[in-house]
């Protein structure tokens, strides 16, 4: 049993007889069996003295025989741990054969972490002729490759690199395999990273069909866990008329957003990167007196404060001054209510509605002294 495990470890076949070639893939050649007896692996006691009369390294025809086996499948560490040694080659055959090997190995490669880094390390160096090589084995036998890499923990990474390193054109193969699951891997974990750099590194025209499937449900979306994120992206990214449309979909829900856990991110990327116009509609929804949830609610909300604050000191002036004076208009109602919590005293301050500082202590029994104060208008 034991000559089985150390044979094993040193990938040693021991039925194999004396004399016959067996390639490893760390080594640069094959290796020959020369120890033991009638086809059985050598004592385990005399190992460790023998080792270097156990095996013999041969240089010349055995290579070639040794690196063809190597490009069929990568499978073992050391044939992983060779392959990576090529990429640091110059371009060469040997580090397109190399790249060869590990294209070929792909949807077992890429959802291991070691084999992750290994793929991303090859597509980093990777000139346009090997880089082909890499994108035909992604988009065959089945889109089912690069959907399977979109999920995975690691798989989702060397998706991510390749968009990076490549061309628009060299990635239509992960927009088509995406086409029918667009919106189901926007709300997966990984799956929504490659979605979000799709858009964030592709031209327009060619993630046109992807924006088609995912606009109806844009709101849906962007209260998602990881939709959010791609909504986001799109906004950022999106042009002309389609970033109209996604806007027209998110200003009905605007107040919604606003106090939403994850909606509010999306929130905030409209009011800080919007254009004044999108601002000032966005601003308009907020202050609507059939806004729901009203604009007194989303003032005294925890996740909206935080977005109101940010907006007063880096929005634009004219739809800050706009919501400021709509929080003037609603500060007797507010008083009526009864005590301001502390985060929408937070946003009253950031609005200049304050005009002394008060401690978090007396808040709660300062809410009218604070509330006289405000309306300094």
């Amino acid at each position: 049993l034991k000559a089985i495990v150390l044979a094993a470890v040193l990938g040693l076949r021991p039925d194999l007889p004396c004399g016959d070639w067996l390639p490893l893939g760390a080594m640069h050649g094959s290796l020959q069996v020369t120890g033991g007896v009638g086809g059985r692996a050598p004592r385990v006691g005399t190992w460790t003295t023998r080792l270097p009369t156990i095996f013999e390294e041969v240089l010349g025809s055995g290579c070639d025989a040794a690196a063809q086996m190597r490009t069929e499948r990568l499978s073992s560490p050391a044939d992983i741990a060779h392959a990576s040694a090529s990429l640091a080659l110059a371009a060469s055959p040997a580090r397109l054969q190399a790249i060869a090997s590990l294209a070929r190995s792909v949807s077992t490669l890429g959802v291991t972490r070691e084999g992750s880094r290994v793929l991303q390390r090859a597509i980093a160096v990777a000139n346009a002729t090997e880089r082909e090589v890499i994108v035909r084995a992604f988009s065959s036998p089945a889109p089912q490759v690069a959907l399977d890499l979109a999920k995975s923990r690691y798989g989702h990474h060397v998706l991510l690199k390749m968009i990076d390193a490549s061309p628009t054109p060299s990635v239509t193969f992960l927009i088509s395999a995406l086409e029918g699951y667009c919106v189901e891997m926007a709300c997966h974990r990984c799956g929504s990273c490659v979605v979000e750099r799709l858009f964030e590194q592709c031209s327009h025209r060619w993630v046109l069909g992807l924006y088609h499937e995912i606009e109806p449900d844009i709101v849906a979306l962007a209260m998602h866990e990881f939709g959010n994120f791609v909504v986001q992206r799109i906004f950022e990214h999106s042009e002309g008329v389609q970033r109209q449309q996604v806007f027209e979909h998110l200003l009905p829900v605007a107040p919604r957003l606003m106090t939403h856990r994850f909606g509010r991110h999306v929130a905030q990327r409209i009011l800080d990167f919007g254009t004044p116009e999108e601002q000032h509609g966005f601003v308009k929804a907020l202050i609507a007196e059939s806004a729901s949830p009203p604009l007194e609610d989303v003032i005294v909300n925890v996740l909206a404060c935080t977005v109101l604050q940010d907006f007063a000191s880096g929005g634009g002036d004219d739809a800050v001054r706009e919501l400021r004076d709509a929080l003037v208009a609603r500060l007797p109602r507010m008083a009526r209510a009864g005590q301001i919590p502390s985060c929408g005293i937070a946003v009253l301050e950031a609005f200049g509605l304050i005009e002394e500082q008060v401690s978090p202590a007396a808040w709660p029994e300062r809410a009218p002294a604070v509330m006289a104060l405000a309306l300094v208008a």
